[in-house]
């Protein structure tokens, strides 16, 4: 019995089926792979502080066991024990000029007298003031005394000085006036000053944040 050409075509037998299906899982998981590439290009180049040329290579960190305890010190970073500080610094220049305040009589909280604490009891500051320029120090003996209806101690307010602060209200003031007004650069200011440009940005953040509460 001989088959024409055309039945042979419509001839589905198991091996040709086979084959189609085996096609058409190869075409879906090429499809696959190739997004999953696509996306894993994708992050590659939207990585922070990505690679810029195909032909550079990945710098390979060594790990921690692999390396000698000298090495280890050198990368942990960060200062050695007992190191000294960065705070504040003295200025440099003549010593301060020395003033004391009057001891207070009355608590200005309940209006009673004070009473003198054993042995005596005084806080010393050291500040940075200016007329005009050049900024120089000056230090300031405030006395100390005690509230017996309040319990605590009581002491003479530092005039043309906010409290817990360094700078005088002339420093803050020449500072801020000659930065926001005239123009004239922070390191400039500092420069003219002789005092630490971090200091006077410290001291125009806090001058701000009393400026917005009276605002």
């Amino acid at each position: 019995m001989t088959v024409s050409r055309r039945q042979s075509r419509n001839c589905l037998c198991r091996k040709y089926l086979d084959l189609l299906s085996e096609n058409a899982r190869l075409r879906e998981q090429v499809g696959r792979l190739k997004s999953k590439l696509a996306r894993q290009e994708r992050s590659a180049k939207e990585r922070p502080f990505g690679l810029s040329t195909p032909s550079s290579r990945r710098p390979v960190k060594p790990s921690l066991p692999g390396m000698d305890e000298a090495e280890i010190r050198r990368r942990k970073g960060g200062a050695s024990p007992g190191h000294a500080g960065h705070g504040w610094k003295t200025p440099e220049g003549p010593a301060p000029e020395a003033g004391e305040l009057a001891a207070p009589d009355t608590c200005p909280c309940c209006g009673g007298a004070l009473a003198d604490f054993p042995g005596g009891a005084e806080d010393v500051r050291d500040l940075v003031d200016c007329h005009p320029l050049p900024a120089f120090r000056r230090r300031v003996r405030v006395p100390a005394r005690y509230c017996p209806h309040c319990r605590k101690p009581v002491r003479p307010r530092v005039p043309g000085v906010l409290p817990k602060t360094r700078l005088t209200n002339n420093v803050i003031a020449r500072a801020a006036s000659e930065h926001y007004l005239d123009g004239v650069p922070m390191g400039t200011v500092a420069r003219r000053l002789g005092v630490g440009k971090g200091t006077l940005l410290n001291a125009s953040h806090r001058l701000a944040q009393i400026v917005r509460v009276i605002g």
